[in-house]
């Protein structure tokens, strides 16, 4: 379909239902389920959170004009007592400011590069549907990924894969499952270990 063939309105509502994807995961975890450690090398659940949480903190002032830095070291403290509240506050605040009129078609000085907001929320709508699989798997808890949702993140990730692996970011791709759903096909494009 490829990726500008996406409304604006679909996009917000992808990045929506992406994040209440990762709300209800987030929801589950149990106390002695933080330290659990995730499909994420070398992250715990509490730093997926904290990952997500400082992504999703950083839209607000990317639209307000303000300069954000590139993290690479997430610290579970952003989380303060209460990680679910944490995460539904930045969260609502992320899809209000990508929710105004333009806000998508704007460029922005991202640590990634003056992009446009579309190409943002093409990596904040992945980032909160795959790291919610993960805190899945770090509870032993097996999910699908929304098929629509999933299509999307393929269609957006698929012309970077090339680069992917030497970004530091991701692992190298692996091979699906032949009846692999659009789900299994993203998070192997994403060198997620399927049997983790």
């Amino acid at each position: 379909m490829g990726v500008t063939a996406y409304s604006d309105e679909q996009l917000i509502d992808f990045f929506v239902r992406s994040s209440a994807s990762f709300g209800e995961q987030l929801r589950e975890v149990d106390d002695d389920e933080w330290f659990a450690p995730t499909p994420c090398a070398e992250w715990d659940v509490r730093m997926v959170v904290a990952h997500v949480v400082v992504g999703d903190a950083q839209l607000p002032l990317l639209v307000n004009g303000e300069k954000v830095e590139l993290v690479e070291i997430f610290d579970p403290s952003v989380l303060g007592s209460n990680p679910l509240a944490a995460w539904r506050g930045t969260a609502l605040a992320a899809i209000r400011a990508f929710a105004r009129p333009g806000a998508l078609a704007e460029r922005y000085a991202h640590p990634m590069g003056h992009i446009t907001g579309r190409r943002i929320i093409g990596f904040r709508i992945t980032d909160s549907l795959v790291h919610a699989w993960d805190i899945a798997r770090a509870r032993h808890v097996d999910v699908l990924l929304d098929p629509e949702i999933a299509e999307y993140c393929l269609d957006f990730w698929l012309p970077l894969a090339s680069g992917l692996p030497s970004s530091g970011y991701f692992a190298p791709a692996v091979m699906p499952p032949d009846d692999a759903d659009p789900g299994l096909r993203l998070l192997s494009l994403l060198g997620r270990p399927l049997d983790h």
